[in-house]
């Protein structure tokens, strides 16, 4: 029998979803003997620091960010939708390829470029490209300790691009995987999913003590095949079909040059060799003749870290150079489509914190520069040649200065930050259209302590994106539909953002040793000059077609828009001993202000769960819930050529089981402390998820249930 979700009785629950968050207890011996003692408390690990730059207690952020530790990064082999537990981080959409991941944050993603920041180690991405072909984050969920996710305008440290937010991902190094005291190991691992997927790795580590110098090595070659879709599928199509063999290589070399200074230089290499459809996202193939196509990733990342013991000085530089690029083929006897997009990108950044008091009050200020160069280009060979690719190649200048002061007065915190930005965007070919503009952007927060481990929240923060090269810049017949005009006169899009909210962070609650961590944020912002395509047919008909029967018209990137932004997010730990409970609730509205239409349809989604760690065991294992409401949109119909299509309109749930077993006391040496097995179920009931806003009729449901496990031994 079907049962009626509401809001109201789902809060209430007493089952609550398994967030990633850290479970730790106090370690003394009398904890090591009995873990029921009321000192034997649990505390939650909620520090984060990419929303400030530096370490912040979330729950006096004000702005809404979620962590994730790196296990519960292999609870699935894609990363987003490990991600898409945060509130108001949606998936799917999209045919479950590692090449092909749809996903927004606070309303924006995949197709809007721009607009979300995703970094791994502080060296940018652009997921698509610049094509819309794909959308992958390009990284490898086995090097990463943790991604941290903000919201909305409250990163405006990051610069241009964070309106829907940042996704940032930060790598691990040798101290990671070394027992204390252990100056040399080495790991193997390896992943199996009933849902076609197989991958292996190697690590290789040392901290020696002859030198003061970390080195760590990994290595993976995953492969990737179709993925079987939930509930058998639809009209038929029981599979996307898929394809991938992806290899992924890091290293990172560390050096204590001495007590204050430290360098570490690391290197990632990722290749995604795959046969595909055209369109990652959406399109089949044809397994006799399919896309062949090559994706690949390298970053090269310097760091200097100077901490003397000094309170004014905490000093970090960093230099980075990366390159990306996304190769495909598509021929036959009669035709050829050879497309490459290639982006290629270095820069530098200089940060320091500060801690001081003046008077009664304690300072902790944040200063930083950074400089950012990015080449974009593209290829496009057919039978007849090279075509033109309009803005390509182009590049783009970015200088942002930035600071920002947490001001602690007793139980008050005040935050004075801002940036300012110089960016330039340039087509570098004959003729290219050039674009310059600067930009400040401020914020200001307030968190206040009432009563211990609960506090009031409040900001304002404003930030922006500049428009890109295409945008700006493209001209000629670039497609069968538009022939472009080029905009130098386009402004950037800026957001101005609310956001208000209560946190609840306390540790021994009742004196029972019990932890408990929520918080709740309301934002409402404003996001002005939004840029978008649009036909110009009152300008006539353009000099030339691309195909003599296909009609093309005019078209101009233009500032259309305005869009309103509201909504809710709530996220919620507790733990009981060896019990997690967790939970948590997004709601999300965009609306043009001037037609009072929604921009986009989104479906508020409630997560629920738990997890239990048996130690005599050394095992945890728990049940996430996910469930999508019903959709709120202006319509549910949509019409094509005459034809009536539905979109979605109904509630959606899927279970996750998860587990991870650490054994530490079998009394077989070679498995106590060095093995790590990781097995779960993901949809478990096999159940579609059909994201808001698509058709009815798509075949897309999203992968169905999936078993896998992942083991990790350690030498």
């Amino acid at each position: 029998m079907k049962k009626k979700f509401t809001l109201s009785t789902l809060s209430m629950s007493l089952s609550f979803a398994v967030l990633p968050c850290s479970l730790a207890y106090a370690q003394n011996e009398e904890c090591q003997q009995d873990r029921s003692l009321k000192q034997c408390k649990n505390t939650l690990d909620t520090i984060i620091v990419s929303a400030n730059r530096s370490a912040t207690d979330s729950a006096k952020f004000v702005g809404q960010a979620s962590k994730f530790e790196s296990d519960s990064l292999l609870s699935q082999s894609r990363l987003i939708d490990v991600l898409g537990e945060s509130p108001n981080v949606d998936f799917g959409r999209d045919m479950s390829r590692q090449i092909g991941q749809n996903f927004k944050v606070r309303g924006f993603g995949y197709g809007d470029i721009d607009r979300v920041i995703i970094q791994q180690d502080d060296v940018p991405r652009d997921p698509t490209l610049y094509s819309n072909h794909i959308s992958s984050f390009r990284s490898d969920s086995d090097i990463l300790k943790n991604i941290e996710t903000v919201k909305g305008a409250s990163s405006i440290l990051h610069g241009s691009g964070a309106i829907g937010g940042i996704i940032s991902m930060t790598t691990k190094d040798a101290s990671d995987y070394l027992r204390p005291g252990q100056q040399y190991g080495a790991s193997i691992g390896g992943r199996l999913e009933s849902n076609n997927m197989k991958s292996g790795m190697v690590q290789l580590y040392a901290r020696p003590n002859a030198a003061p110098v970390d080195i760590l090595f990994h290595a993976k070659r995953a492969l990737h095949g179709n993925v079987k879709i939930a509930d058998g599928g639809q009209d038929g199509i029981t599979h996307n079909k898929n394809d991938e063999h992806i290899n992924s290589y890091f290293a990172k070399f560390g050096w204590d040059m001495n007590t204050n200074h430290r360098l570490t230089l690391s290197a990632f290499n990722y290749t995604d060799k795959l046969n595909t459809g055209w369109q990652t996202l959406y399109h089949d193939y044809d397994e006799d003749n399919p896309v062949r196509g090559k994706l690949s990733q390298k970053d090269y990342v310097l760091t200097h870290q100077y901490n003397p013991s000094n309170p004014w000085i905490n000093l970090t530089l960093r230099a980075f150079y990366s390159e990306a690029e996304y190769h495909r083929i598509a021929k036959s006897t009669t035709s050829l489509s050879d497309y490459t997009n290639s982006d290629k990108r270095y820069g530098f950044s200089a940060k320091n914190i500060a801690k001081f008091q003046t008077g009664h009050l304690d300072h902790e200020l944040v200063l930083g520069a950074d400089y950012k160069n990015k080449k974009m280009d593209a290829t496009f060979i057919t039978l007849a040649g090279k075509n033109d690719t309009g803005a390509f190649p182009n590049t783009s200048h970015d200088i942002g200065l930035y600071f920002q002061d947490n001001i602690q007065f007793n139980r008050l915190i005040l935050t004075l930050g801002g940036r300012y930005d110089i960016f330039k965007r340039k087509v570098e070919k004959a003729g290219g259209q050039s674009y310059k503009e600067k930009r400040f952007s401020p914020r200001v927060a307030l968190s206040y302590e009432v009563l211990d481990g609960i506090n009031l929240l409040a900001g304002y923060s404003e930030t922006f994106r500049a428009p890109t090269p295409d945008e700006t810049s493209s001209q000629g017949l670039l497609n069968p539909h538009y022939y472009y005009l080029p905009n130098p006169d386009l402004k950037p899009e800026t957001a101005k953002e609310y956001e208000t909210g209560f946190s609840v962070s306390k540790n021994n609650l009742f004196n029972l040793g019990h932890a408990i961590y929520f918080k709740a944020t309301y934002f409402n912002g404003k996001i002005k000059d939004m840029i978008s395509l649009q036909a110009r047919p009152e300008l006539g008909e353009p000099p030339e077609r691309m195909y003599p029967n296909y009609p093309a018209q005019y078209a101009q990137y233009l500032n259309v828009s305005n869009v309103k932004r509201t909504g809710v997010e709530a996220e919620l730990k507790y733990a009981i001993g060896d019990l997690l409970l967790s939970s948590s609730y997004g709601h999300l509205k965009l609306k043009n202000t001037a037609t009072g239409k929604r921009v986009s349809t989104f479906a508020d989604r409630i997560t629920a769960g738990i997890a239990y760690s048996y130690h005599p065991w050394d095992l945890t294992a728990g049940f996430k819930v996910k469930h999508w409401f019903k959709p709120k949109a202006d319509t549910f119909d949509y019409y094509s050529r005459d034809k009536h299509y539905s979109y979605v309109n109904g509630t959606f749930t899927q279970v996750d089981f998860n587990g991870i077993w650490q054994p530490k006391s079998t009394g077989f040496g070679f498995i106590d402390q060095d093995l790590k097995v990781m097995f779960g179920v993901n949809n478990l009931l096999n159940k579609k998820y059909k994201p808001a806003g698509t058709l009815d009729t798509t075949a897309t449901g999203g992968p169905g249930r999936n078993y896998y496990v992942q083991v990790e031994k350690r030498f």
